[in-house]
């Protein structure tokens, strides 16, 4: 939509209406270049609330549920659907400037990030540090999955029906998942923290010290801080999504909203396939061979690293549709890195602590993904008439960093040293009760 919009705008003439085809506006440079500049105000607008909103996200996930946490990003996430359909409903009138206050809600009120904090934490109660990784994985396919479904039921109904019929689908799909955390969804058990309920001025001030604390006690590991090094990466990668996979397949190939979504069916299928089956099948050969678990995940997190800078350079070097297709099976191997980093980080403190320590986490994320999306659109904007695949190479070397950061920071030692070493730093003396063996945890949903 955005990209009608952008064409609408770069063709309008004053008392007639504008003719706009998806496919011949995205292959047009100017087009590309104009949604690209526009794509920076809309990430800027929606990531500077969110850091500062992170500042409290954790404590507001550790204190008042993870339920409540998702819900409130759950209805960011409807009101950003309603932005779209009300586009579509209204595209003569509609500007783009519309998505900045849209994105602006989003950040304000933690959005996509606080529903993956929320979750994260979430899996952390309701699982054993012995199945733990399996359930990250299975949160990881679950992702996956709706990556997959989601873009190709969205570009069938575009091409078939239009995309007032694809917003409203989405609209409508955001309420039934809104209402479902509301009235169905169980929240888990944090009841074992002996924090009570505080005001907001209290909550901001103590999250900040929180943050302090935690980024403490995770300096104190080498293999926390090369984690924490590799997640940034990573999260650096995501400012140029929209370009690599939807900008430029549109511009290299004229793919339209369809073979779009056909791609990332493609693409997402592959990750489904290596978080929920191959994955839990290597994990589980290996231990039956007598490797120990923290190796294993260790070693996963090491080749899913590599293979996903050797997909994204292999993204810069094909010219064909086909050999684009093809290199998501190197991609979709580096989709085994995130659970395992995920899991191996969540034994730095107890259950009642990791909504502040994901937080923590995911603020070393945010902050440089801000001057990372600025910089990558200015570089795709240079670029774009002349070698648009060059954002590809910026990002392959993104993930070579972070692979040679795992070979050489994160080993079986130091992942070791981790368990539980946070504790210290991070919970009060009369806290200190909750920090038994999380193996022995209940689980309101595993039941065990």
């Amino acid at each position: 939509m955005q990209v009608m919009l952008a064409c609408r705008d770069l063709d309008a003439q004053p008392g007639i209406a504008v003719q706009v085809d998806y496919s011949s506006c995205a292959q047009r440079p100017d087009v590309q270049a104009l949604v690209s500049s526009w794509a920076v105000y809309f990430h800027l607008a929606q990531e500077i609330p969110a850091v500062l909103v992170l500042v409290v996200a954790g404590y507001f996930v550790d204190l008042f549920g993870r339920r409540k946490s998702m819900i409130i990003g759950c209805a960011a996430l409807m009101i950003n659907a309603a932005a779209y359909l009300v586009s579509a409903l209204f595209f003569e009138q509609v500007p783009l400037g519309l998505y900045v206050f849209t994105y602006l809600i989003s950040g304000l009120t933690g959005g996509m990030t606080l529903v993956s904090l929320a979750a994260s934490a979430y899996v952390a109660d309701t699982s054993s540090l012995a199945d733990r990784t399996h359930y990250f994985i299975l949160m990881d396919g679950s992702m996956a999955l709706s990556m997959a479904t989601g873009p190709l039921i969205g570009g069938t109904i575009t091409k078939n029906f239009g995309f007032t019929a694809t917003f409203g689908t989405m609209f409508a799909t955001a309420l039934v998942l809104l209402a479902y955390l509301v009235f169905l969804f169980p929240d888990s058990d944090i009841s074992a923290s002996s924090e009570v309920r505080k005001s907001l001025p209290t909550v901001f001030t103590e999250s900040v010290a929180s943050s302090i604390v935690t980024l403490r006690s995770v300096i104190k590991f080498p293999a926390a801080v090369a984690l924490i090094a590799i997640v940034t990466l990573q999260g650096l990668t995501m400012s140029g999504a929209q370009i690599m996979f939807l900008l430029y397949p549109a511009k290299r190939f004229g793919w339209d909203s369809y073979k779009i979504g056909q791609f990332i069916f493609f693409s997402a299928s592959q990750r489904i396939a290596w978080l929920t089956f191959l994955l839990p099948a290597i994990l589980s050969f290996t231990k039956n061979q007598g490797v120990d678990k923290t190796v294993s995940e260790v070693w996963v997190i090491r080749i899913g690293l590599f293979m996903a800078a050797l997909g994204e350079f292999s993204f810069g070097c094909v010219s064909t549709e086909t050999g684009f297709l093809m290199t998501t099976a190197l991609t979709a191997m580096g989709s085994v890195a995130s659970p395992c980093i995920r899991s191996i980080m969540s034994t730095l403190v107890p259950p009642s602590h990791q909504g502040r320590l994901f937080s923590a986490v995911k603020m070393f994320e945010s902050i440089p993904l801000l001057f990372a999306t600025v910089i990558v659109n200015a570089i795709y904007q240079a670029t774009v008439s002349t070698m648009p695949q060059a954002i590809f190479f910026v990002m392959a070397s993104v993930l070579g960093t972070a692979f040679i950061i795992a070979l050489l920071f994160v080993s079986r030692n130091g992942v070791a040293d981790m368990n539980l070493g946070g504790v210290d730093e991070l919970v009060s003396p009369e806290e200190g009760r909750v920090t038994q063996d999380i193996e022995d945890e209940v689980s309101p949903l595993l039941g065990s």
